[in-house]
């Protein structure tokens, strides 16, 4: 397999770099530590303790949502190291669809797929990306959300199109994504935008993100295919 690391990652870690590593290591772990005995004592509690379990769950959600926080800002900071690999992206994107629309009673989460290649990606990081999409697709729906896998606009790329039928982005979301931190009002909406931003240029990608004609969010993610270049 193949490595890659982030473009002009510093030698030494910076200062910014060990201060996100510590607070990832030192507050990371309690916090991973109440959102699992909040997840354990959620599944013991009587079914009839309506109003417990909803206290629990909710602990167990704001628990997460915190480590999701310095999850995703260590990995904005921090270089990441990538192993290639040949990856197929309908498959990854099905995988990750029954993830959400499981989370997401709610809403119609469906995959679609036109047949590509393979693209060469890190499993992981590339799932990662895809995953911060969703979240923020399924965050942001009134009804309904696609992932859809196909061929991309020039000969040898794939592209994933997420969608949904919500708001849309607003200029300042655009430009909080541009520049998570170029503000204190930034949100995590606008750091998990830029974390999949960041995931799919190491990958050697490109992302657009915009507003579908009809309404809703539009996020268009182009990789090279596996084969492309080859003879």
């Amino acid at each position: 397999m193949e490595s890659a690391q982030s473009p002009g990652a510093p030698a030494a870690p910076s200062l910014a770099e060990a201060v996100v590593r510590t607070l990832r290591h030192e507050v990371g772990d309690l916090l991973q530590t109440v959102y699992a005995t909040a997840a354990i004592l959620q599944e013991r509690l009587p079914s009839d303790w309506a109003l417990e379990r909803r206290i629990v769950g909710d602990l167990r959600a704001r628990g997460e949502a915190c480590k999701n926080v310095l999850d995703t800002v260590h990995d904005l900071v921090c270089p990441i190291q990538l192993h290639r690999e040949p990856v197929n992206l309908a498959e990854t994107a099905a995988s990750l669809v029954d993830t959400f629309a499981s989370r997401n009673p709610r809403l119609q989460v469906r995959a679609e797929s036109v047949p590509a290649p393979a693209v060469m990606a890190d499993v992981r990081r590339i799932t990662q990306a895809g995953g911060l999409l969703l979240a923020y697709a399924c965050q942001t729906a009134r009804h309904e959300v696609r992932l859809r896998t196909q061929p991309g606009p020039a000969a040898g790329e794939v592209e994933w199109l997420v969608s949904n039928d919500g708001p849309g982005l607003t200029e300042e979301e655009l430009e909080r994504l541009r520049n998570p931190f170029a503000t204190t009002r930034h949100s995590l909406p606008a750091l998990t935008l830029a974390l999949a931003y960041r995931l799919t240029q190491l990958h050697g990608g490109r992302m657009e993100v915009g507003r579908r004609p009809e309404g809703g969010l539009r996020v268009q993610v182009v990789v090279t295919a596996a084969t492309a270049g080859k003879a």
